[in-house]
């Protein structure tokens, strides 16, 4: 028997979920899929199917994809990764299962977090350039730290682009 345990209890799935997760379960194998990779498609579909447990697997669309999405992001405080595994797994079952054409829903992924980075304090910024092994390398972390260049910049930089008065 395929169950889902969720915070109400046990649900069991329906005769048409199972089928279906068998089916992923066969095809991902005979694709050659890496374990971990079956289980953890296997999973989130299950979760899915649980949570539409009264509507049939096969009848499922991406505006169900993403009423769900909003569920386990606003009820569950999942990130970025668990939605990109959901919808990976879900692509995977619309076209291999369903053979519709249903492409990775990159516009329902949660906006990855970009956070400005700490400040090295004086002293680290001291450890920093004494670990340096030689000039060279002094001047390389000194430009990059000082300037704020990201590391592609900086690997473009040439002599000319520097103002050295």
């Amino acid at each position: 028997m395929q169950y889902v345990q969720n915070q109400l209890g046990t649900i069991e799935l329906n005769e048409e979920a199972k089928n279906a997760l068998l089916e992923v379960e066969k095809r991902m194998t005979v694709r050659n899929y890496a374990k971990a990779s079956i289980g953890n498609y296997c999973r989130e579909l299950k979760f899915l199917f649980a949570y539409y447990q009264d509507v049939s697997p096969y009848l499922i669309t991406d505006q169900m994809i993403i009423t769900y999405l909003h569920f386990i992001i606003r009820e569950h405080g999942v990130g970025r990764v668990k939605c990109r595994m959901v919808a990976h797994a879900c692509s995977y079952y619309f076209k291999h299962i369903l053979q519709c054409p249903y492409y990775t829903p990159k516009h329902i992924y949660p906006r990855k977090k970009f956070t400005l980075p700490d400040v090295f304090r004086i002293s680290e910024i001291k450890y920093l350039l004494k670990s340096c092994r030689n000039v060279r390398e002094k001047c390389m972390v000194a430009l990059l730290y000082g300037t704020g260049v990201r590391c592609s910049e900086f690997l473009h930089l040439k002599i000319r682009d520097i103002d050295l008065e």
